[in-house]
């Protein structure tokens, strides 16, 4: 497909790129970045909100196994998310 990156290229798969890349597919569904591939899509706070859930469900269900560096990034990014999301529902 035009516009994806082969999985090969986007290095091993680990738990920070994994909760990063379900952030991002939230932002992106609550119009607040672009779509990777640069096309519009609609806002979707249902989806957002699902996808911010599965993100506090793994911090629930990850507690006291991820490195500090983890930890520290998944409690930014669940804030992050919540707050872009309080203002994307106004």
């Amino acid at each position: 497909m035009p516009g994806m990156t082969a999985a090969s290229d986007m290095g091993p798969v680990d738990f920070s790129m994994h909760i990063v890349s379900l952030g991002s597919s939230a932002m992106v569904s609550m119009g607040k970045v672009p779509a990777p591939a640069g096309e519009e899509i609609a806002k979707d706070l249902h989806t957002a909100r699902f996808l911010i859930d599965v993100l506090a469900m793994l911090q629930t269900k990850t507690k006291g196994n991820l490195t500090e560096n983890e930890d520290a990034l998944l409690q930014r990014l669940l804030h992050d998310l919540r707050v872009a999301f309080l203002d994307a529902a106004k």
